[in-house]
């Protein structure tokens, strides 16, 4: 199981659908554990899950690794694909960085169908050739 922070749904921004931008939010690891529900965050086994928390079920078969990408990571980049709006095949796209955001992104927006989606960073090998800091798809 993923989980998000939990958010307000009531502030400007939740009303807004922008939850992540959550005035009232409460971050997972930011709260202090000398008050209840005292699991919140860490590298402790167990954890409290916010009732106002977003929840993803992963199936057993996803290994830990991929699943791990799938919470703050790869929700931040959901969310900037969709700011984007639509993209196509006439569409060029530039991802800058070819971190572990850049990676998701410039694979999210290859599945969104740009024509031609184009990852700039460093080190070579998570960007295709080592030739290249540049490649296409």
């Amino acid at each position: 199981m993923i989980w998000t922070h939990s958010f307000c749904g009531r502030c400007e921004m939740c009303t807004r659908k922008r939850p992540a931008m959550c005035l009232k939010r409460t971050a997972y690891g930011h709260v202090s554990m000398q008050e209840w529900p005292y699991l919140m965050g860490g590298f402790a086994r167990h954890s409290y899950v916010l009732p106002g928390s977003g929840r993803v079920r992963v199936p057993d078969a996803i290994p830990d690794a991929l699943a791990s990408m799938a919470s703050c990571a790869l929700r931040s980049v959901v969310n900037a694909v969709e700011q984007a709006g639509r993209v196509g095949p006439e569409h060029t796209v530039v991802v800058q960085g070819a971190g572990p955001l850049g990676i998701l992104a410039t694979g999210l927006f290859a599945q969104a169908g740009a024509g031609r989606v184009v990852t700039v960073g460093a080190p070579a090998a998570r960007c295709g050739s080592p030739r290249s800091s540049a490649p296409t798809r």
